[in-house]
């Protein structure tokens, strides 16, 4: 209770006995190194509010490693006033920032990793959120739907008739949290202007992802095999 009060902000985890009884409780504050990384790399403005929004999705449990790993969004949405429009409002669904913090089976913190990612999308669109999660041999996989911005498709070299084009991106964490992989895998204008949708897609059995790619008319599914 009285690390409870001190109203630090980090990762907290409880692990319970067999009898459901609380064992162990571990308080791993964010690490100033951390939270000067996000800031220095990614250029995020670290405030009160920015982990208030984070909710845990998936955990993967690697009995052979003897750890479990949580990966936590960050969603939240907001209104916008529609141009032009009284009292008539959008709705946007935001999904960005992954962060994936990994524990052994003690409790105690392994590593911390973050992934960045920038996505809204507007209530009928909620499908195309988040990320589709896979695991193979101690790295895990995340793809999911990225917005980029203007200077982001010049340096990608995208043509210009094609910078409303959706971006699929994969990510893959090794084993010790690091970033070893984070490249564009694929836009709508290479599936024939299909959108992807991570709510519809899943990691099914022999290491594949089973995907859904959708558009107003009609529905795809492909299947991607881990390497």
């Amino acid at each position: 209770d009285k690390q409870r009060n001190q109203n630090n902000d980090g990762i907290f985890l409880v692990k319970y006995s067999k009898n459901l009884e609380a064992e162990k409780m571990s308080i791993h504050p964010w690490k100033k190194e951390f939270l000067d990384k996000l800031d220095e790399e990614y250029n995020l403005f670290i405030g009160k509010t920015f982990f208030n929004n984070l909710s845990i999705g998936n955990a993967i449990i690697d009995y052979s490693a003897q750890s479990i790993t949580f990966v936590s969004e960050r969603r939240y949405t907001k209104s916008v006033k529609k141009q032009n429009m009284d009292h008539t409002y959008w709705t946007y669904h935001y999904s960005n920032s992954l962060i994936i913090p990994s524990f052994s089976f003690d409790g105690n913190l392994r590593w911390v990793s973050y992934v960045q990612k920038d996505f809204k999308i507007r209530d009928k669109e909620r499908a195309s959120s988040s990320y589709v999660l896979g695991y193979k041999n101690g790295n895990i996989y995340l793809i999911f739907n990225d917005n980029k911005t203007f200077k982001e498709t010049q340096a990608m070299k995208i043509k210009r008739k094609d910078w409303a084009a959706n971006f699929t991106e994969i990510v893959r964490i090794n084993s010790k949290g690091e970033i070893d992989l984070k490249e564009l895998f694929l836009t709508s204008k290479d599936i024939g202007g299909l959108f992807f949708r991570p709510r519809f897609s899943k990691f099914i059995h022999n290491d594949k992802f089973l995907l859904q790619c959708t558009s107003n008319k009609k529905s795809r599914f492909g299947i991607f095999a881990l390497p």
